[in-house]
């Protein structure tokens, strides 16, 4: 009996070495093709849908909020500030990284830690004095739509499925 459970054992580990094996192999042949996972459309049409789902945001949260005309003012003020920081993202250029040295690889990367730094200045500015044109009731729908994460208690948008 002890041999057999051993056996079995042995048995189960390499069909489990085995079918793991084929799994990085057809992942690996995938990558090489360039299918791996969701076909990728490229950079800007991630900034187009990321720009769709904040207007659609900003549409909905400017529903709710009721603005009073004096208030629709800042609102624009606010919502493009909010609009243009979306930007289309770069991907890494590989080729560049390789021919830089670590200081130069850390100083890019420092260089775009200011930069959103620069943007998310600039977003709690402009939210800062929205914030303030609004009345205590505003406030409270204000906070709680755009609360972000773990803690949200907004109901997932069922269009990201």
């Amino acid at each position: 009996m002890k041999n057999f459970r051993l056996k079995m054992f042995v048995a189960a580990l390499l069909c489990a070495f085995v079918t793991a094996g084929a799994g990085i192999t057809a992942v690996a042949q995938t990558k090489e093709k360039g299918t791996y996972g969701k076909e990728y459309k490229g950079n800007g049409d991630m900034a187009t849908r990321w720009s769709e789902k904040v207007q659609a945001r900003m549409t909905d949260l400017h529903g709710k909020l009721n603005l009073s005309p004096p208030q629709e003012k800042v609102w624009d003020d606010y919502k493009e500030v909010i609009t243009s920081s979306i930007k289309v993202p770069k991907m890494r250029d590989k080729a560049e990284l390789a021919t830089m040295t670590a200081p130069e690889r850390l100083e890019k990367m420092h260089a775009k830690v200011k930069e959103r730094e620069a943007v998310m200045a600039r977003l709690l500015e402009a939210t800062k004095t929205f914030y303030a044109q609004l009345t205590p009731e505003q406030q409270k729908i204000f906070d709680a739509e755009t609360l972000m994460g773990p803690g949200k208690k907004r109901p997932r948008d069922k269009s990201r499925r």
